[in-house]
């Protein structure tokens, strides 16, 4: 059993205090392979037409971890606090409990302000409620704060996208794109936001880049097909 592994089975909220200070320092040595927790999405079939949506919401995959410093005057018991909020907030957003989680990422942020993961996770909350300028906020918050979080410039894009502020979002999911390139939601936003804005050759570009990743892919064959047609 890795130490990961075994980091992953112990649960957060039942550990002592003693413990609880063991995992953060356990996990802050792992930033590559400790993940947040809330759920992946899966892709939502977009039209390919106009009509293109927002992307669903994702949380950040192993591979574009957050991996921001702590905020600077926020003291270990702080961190601490804010560790078990988010973990409360997880499991309550698993739970489908969506404003127990909103009132747990609300908590953590008071304990520990700009952690990128927890503005992540509350602004997936908002941009489900279509509530697109607070999600903005909480997205380019977290970004201010690491900038090379993939999923979180993929969120702001569809943030972006309900305020139609369409360039902009083109800009954020080709971004995602470019930092997690094997993001296949990142490359599949991508291709449908192109779509909708007749860029007809750029859209297949990214459909391809889907396609290569992985072939059997349904949403990226009709994004291609109806591209090729134009």
């Amino acid at each position: 059993l890795s130490i990961m592994a075994w980091i992953k089975t112990v649960p957060f909220e039942e550990a002592d205090e003693n413990l609880r200070k063991m995992l953060i320092k356990l996990r802050a040595s792992y930033p590559s392979e400790y993940a947040e927790p809330a759920p992946k999405a899966s892709p939502a079939p977009a039209s390919p037409g106009p009509a293109a949506t927002p992307p669903p919401p994702l949380a950040s995959p192993r591979t574009a971890r957050a991996g921001a410093t702590p905020a600077p005057g926020v003291s270990e018991g702080r961190r601490e606090e804010a560790e078990v909020w988010f973990q409360k907030g997880v499991t309550a957003f698993n739970k489908g409990q969506r404003q127990e989680a909103e009132k747990c990422y609300r908590q953590a942020l008071q304990a520990d302000p700009g952690r990128p993961e927890v503005m992540n996770n509350l602004g997936i909350l908002y941009l489900e409620q279509n509530r697109f300028a607070e999600a903005r906020d909480l997205f380019e918050g977290a970004i201010s704060k690491s900038p090379a979080y993939s999923r979180a410039h993929l969120n702001l894009a569809g943030a972006l996208w309900g305020l139609n502020q369409r360039d902009r979002a083109i800009q954020e999911a080709r971004e995602a794109s470019v930092l997690d390139p094997k993001d296949v939601n990142a490359h599949l936003t991508l291709a449908s936001f192109l779509l909708a804005e007749d860029r007809w050759q750029e859209a297949a570009l990214e459909a391809r880049a889907v396609l290569a990743l992985d072939p059997q892919n349904a949403r990226a064959k009709v994004l291609l097909e109806t591209a090729e047609k134009r």
